[in-house]
This record gives C-alpha cells, sequence and structure tokens, in this order.
C-alpha cells in the first residue's frame, strides 16, 4: 500500500482531489492484494474481446463512458495497458460498485455524495471458437460535491485457453 495502510486510511480529501496525510500530498491511495479469484462472480457472457491494437482507444471510450474524468483514464490506461499488450486479444468484464464488493468492500466517513468504484477482469482471449459476447451497459454516473473515485483490476489467466478440434 502507499502511503502505509494502518489499520485504515485517516485522510483528509481536497476539493481539487488531492489526498492529505500526515503532512503529506497524495493524489490517490494505492493497495495491492491476494484474493481468490475462483470466486468471483460474473457473467463470462458479458464483456469485450479488444484486439491489443485497439487497446488504447477502447478503454479511452469505455472508462470516460462509466464515468471516469481524463486523469483517472489515463492513469488507468498507463497502468493496464503495458500488460494486456503481451496477448493479441483480450477478453475484459467490468464490475461496478456494488459488484466491486466481491473484491474489497469500502467503509468512508463522511459517506461521499457519490461513488464510482470500477473493478476490471481480464484475460488472454486464445480461444479460436467463434464467440458473442454481450456487451455491458453502464448506468450514468454523476459527480455531485464530495465524489469517491476508486479504479483495480486483475488478471484472470486462462480463462479463455486455445481450444484444437
Amino acid at each position: 500500500t502507499y502511503p502505509e495502510y494502518k489499520n485504515g486510511w485517516n485522510v483528509i480529501a481536497n476539493p481539487d482531489g488531492t489526498i492529505e496525510l500526515q503532512g503529506k500530498q497524495f493524489n490517490y491511495l494505492f493497495w495491492d492484494g491476494q484474493m481468490e479469484t475462483n470466486k468471483l462472480k460474473f457473467d463470462l457472457n458479458e464483456g469485450y474481446v479488444v484486439n491489443s491494437t485497439e487497446l488504447t482507444s477502447f478503454l479511452d471510450s469505455t472508462l470516460t463512458s462509466i464515468g471516469l474524468n481524463s486523469k483517472e483514464t489515463a492513469d488507468f490506461i498507463t497502468y493496464w495497458v503495458p500488460d494486456m499488450m503481451k496477448n493479441e486479444k483480450n477478453y475484459m468484464h467490468f464490475m461496478l460498485n456494488e459488484d466491486y464488493d466481491q473484491i474489497a468492500g469500502i467503509k468512508v466517513n463522511p459517506k461521499p455524495n457519490s461513488q464510482l468504484r470500477l473493478f476490471m477482469v481480464w484475460s488472454n482471449f486464445a480461444d479460436e471458437t467463434p464467440r458473442v459476447f454481450i456487451p455491458q451497459t453502464f448506468p450514468k454516473f454523476t459527480r455531485n460535491k464530495f465524489t469517491l473515485i476508486e479504479w483495480g483490476g486483475s488478471e484472470l489467466p486462462k480463462l479463455f485457453e486455445k481450444t484444437t478440434n
């Protein structure tokens, strides 16, 4: 974690989006953890398969439509796309808000006026069997005063392996 997580973070969130902790300013809080990915519940028939050459433009458009601003979208893309580029195609599924609670719960006091939590699961898509995925639809997100944005993700290896006949 950064800054160090000590049984929670006790921070001040400023109107400009910066976070203060012990006299230091941060643009965001970072945490990383282990999870039991086999327990995640989401519909594998929903999502997207995106060629590596289209990752940046796809994510730019999709994340903006979900509700991330340009800085958040840029941070998300620069964090995830380098790892995803190793695959010719990637399957992606986005989990929002309550669905994110499967990965990690959150308690914020005072409660934000608006909150967007976004978690992307992704995997190499090497399956050559033709498949049609249902595109996800996302509710309209409106920022209202004190707003919390959280984004993350996880690679789920081998969801779609190459099949041979």
